[in-house]
C-alpha cells in the first residue's frame, strides 16, 4: 500500500481488524506543545488547497511586479526597447534577479531591468 500525502509512511505490521495501516505525522509541536500552524493543516485538503492558491498569489504577483518595474523603465527612458529615438535618457542593460519578501511570502528570482547608466532606481524596493 502506497502512502496517500507524502508526509504519511506504511507501517508494515500485519493488518488486524480496526487497525490503522497508516502511521501520519503532521510536522513538529510548537514550545508550548500544541501542534504547529503548518502541522495543524498539513495532509488535508484544505492545506493543499490553501498552498496551492499562495502558490498561484505568489506567482501572479511576481508577474505583476515584473511588468511593472518594465513599465516604469521604459517611461525612464523615454522610448520603448530596440526603438532608436533623439530623446532617449539611457539604453536597457540587461536584468538583475533578486528575492522580495512580501506577505504571501519570498517571491524569488524577480526580474529587475537595469539601464546602462544607472540612472533610474525602482520606485518598489532601494537597490543594495
Amino acid at each position: 500500500m502506497l502512502p496517500r500525502f507524502a508526509n504519511e509512511s506504511v507501517t508494515n505490521s500485519p493488518r488486524r481488524k480496526g487497525a490503522n495501516t497508516h502511521a501520519t505525522d503532521y510536522g513538529s509541536r510548537s514550545a508550548a506543545g500544541s501542534p504547529g500552524r503548518n502541522a495543524r493543516r498539513a495532509g488535508t485538503a484544505e492545506g493543499f488547497f490553501q498552498e496551492d492558491l499562495l502558490s498561484l498569489a505568489r506567482r501572479h504577483l511576481k508577474s505583476f511586479l515584473e511588468m511593472s518595474l518594465e513599465l516604469e523603465w521604459t517611461a525612464y527612458l523615454g522610448c520603448g526597447s530596440q526603438v532608436r529615438t533623439p530623446n532617449r535618457r539611457d539604453y536597457r542593460n540587461g536584468y538583475y534577479y533578486r528575492d522580495l519578501a512580501t506577505g504571501f511570502g519570498l517571491l524569488q528570482d524577480l526580474r529587475v531591468p537595469r539601464s546602462r547608466k544607472g540612472g533610474c532606481q525602482p520606485s518598489l524596493f532601494e537597490r543594495y
